[in-house]
């Protein structure tokens, strides 16, 4: 939640579009309509899959809570999000920059920023690479 002068916002994909139209920042969030669907289509879509892939070995893994301690679950909810940290590498490789395309975007602070350390199984396979998290941004994320 973020309070900008009176102005309340709740939700972390809301908060980041918000942030960016009131600070004019068009470089990370275009106006023009087909630009910014294709941006705004890679924050909704970490929002509802990506997300729902990983809940499960998040909260069983990372806060151990005791309600996500199943093992068949925690594999099905790590096969799911390798799919899906899959589905981000495979972007960036035809893009060869940032997932929304060759300019640094809000869609990256949303998309390409889901590595989970810590959340693989000793005998599993490790996640795809995020490769957008080797590179340094272009300029601060400061909006």
């Amino acid at each position: 939640m973020i309070d900008d002068d009176g102005v309340v916002v709740w939700e972390s994909n809301t908060i980041v579009r918000y942030l960016a139209a009131s600070r004019g920042r068009t470089d990370l969030l275009p106006t023009q309509p087909a630009a910014r669907a294709h941006v705004e289509q890679w924050m909704d879509w970490q929002g509802s899959d990506f997300n729902n892939s990983w809940r499960v070995a998040f909260q069983g893994l990372v806060r151990k809570n005791p309600a996500f301690q199943d093992r068949a679950a925690l594999e099905v909810s790590m096969t799911q999000l390798n799919a899906m940290v899959g589905i981000v590498d495979a972007q960036l490789a035809r893009t060869g920059a940032y997932v929304a395309g060759d300019t640094f975007t809000v869609a990256i602070l949303q998309s390409d920023c889901h590595c989970v350390a810590g959340t693989q199984f000793d005998d599993a396979p490790q996640p795809c690479e995020c490769r957008a998290l080797l590179r340094a941004a272009p300029h601060p994320l400061r909006v």
